[in-house]
């Protein structure tokens, strides 16, 4: 899709941080990116102030993710509109990375910040981007799909397509449609919502345990949240404390320093899936915790800056 619609010294915008994808390969077509970041301080919102400033005569696409990877973060409506207002006037496409939607576990549609598809904004260069492998829980069926309102964004997209791909799996395809037909969809997503309710409150339970060592910004959907680990004020080094737990407690989990940001952002932040069965997620909470009381004293930290 981004070779499809990018070319060598067009400038992108993208929301930070999110699935490292949606920046590094249009960095990697030739792009120039400038990334759109957000901070916890902030709930790890966008603000659509900032992105006014990043604008150049070159922008050719804004790119955000939500439901967020990892923060479990969602673009707001109001945040949306006045997105939708920015590029409109620009002409910029929106590419909206939807593979999280709509797994809402933590808001409401009733909520005044309850965030509609991006393609239903009212603003034809939009193009939404979805999977059945995160919401869906089907990660064995490899499909998902581009829609678009703008014919000309659909077809460049299918010509790069055709291109890169020779066929996609007729089986794969039908049972995709089987899982997102009304048949299907809502008894899957009722039981992934509730899983991830379930694991949330697992998750909030730990936090609380160990509010003296760590902090969140609570997601409101997803399967991923971001966790500060600090000792005496100061963040741990993530990176040493992800490979502890998993050599020790064979626990996997991202240090976001190393995964989403420059080895300077993000430092003490890590990155936890909690989209897994409950049983398998309370072992990993106990193990957690278990490598708290005996090896978190060990971990060193680094310096805030």
């Amino acid at each position: 899709m981004f070779s499809a619609l990018l070319a060598p010294g067009d400038h992108v915008i993208c929301q930070h941080p999110v699935n490292e994808l949606l920046y590094k390969v249009p960095q990697s077509l030739g792009a120039e990116v400038t990334l759109w970041t957000t901070e916890p301080t902030k709930r790890w919102q966008v603000n659509t102030e900032e992105l006014k400033e990043m604008i150049k005569d070159n922008t050719k696409m804004i790119v955000i993710q939500s439901p967020c990877d990892p923060t479990g973060a969602i673009v707001s409506k109001a945040t949306l509109e006045a997105l939708v207002e920015i590029a409109q006037e620009k002409d910029i496409i929106i590419l909206a990375d939807e593979s999280y939607r709509p797994l809402f576990h933590s808001i409401s549609p009733s909520d005044e910040d309850f965030p509609p598809s991006t393609i239903n904004m009212g603003y034809m260069r939009v193009v939404v981007t979805g999977t059945t492998s995160k919401a869906y829980s089907l990660a064995g069926i490899k499909a998902g799909w581009i829609a678009s309102k703008d014919l000309n964004i659909l077809d460049a997209c299918a010509r790069s397509i055709q291109y890169a791909s020779l066929t996609a799996s007729s089986l794969e395809g039908a049972l995709a449609a089987e899982a997102t037909s009304d048949r299907c969809i809502h008894a899957l997503l009722g039981k992934n919502i509730t899983l991830c309710r379930t694991n949330l409150n697992l998750l909030q339970a730990f936090i609380e345990e160990h509010s003296w060592a760590c902090s969140w910004v609570k997601p409101l959907a997803g399967t991923t949240a971001m966790l500060k680990f600090h000792k005496m004020g100061k963040p741990v080094d993530d990176e040493a404390f992800c490979l502890e737990l998993l050599a020790n407690f064979d626990v996997l989990i991202c240090p976001a320093s190393k995964c989403f940001g420059d080895k300077t952002r993000f430092r003490g932040y890590v990155r936890i899936a909690f989209g897994r069965p409950e049983a398998k997620m309370k072992a990993a909470l106990a193990a957690l915790a278990a490598f708290m009381e005996e090896m978190y004293e060990d971990i060193p930290t680094v310096s805030n800056r």
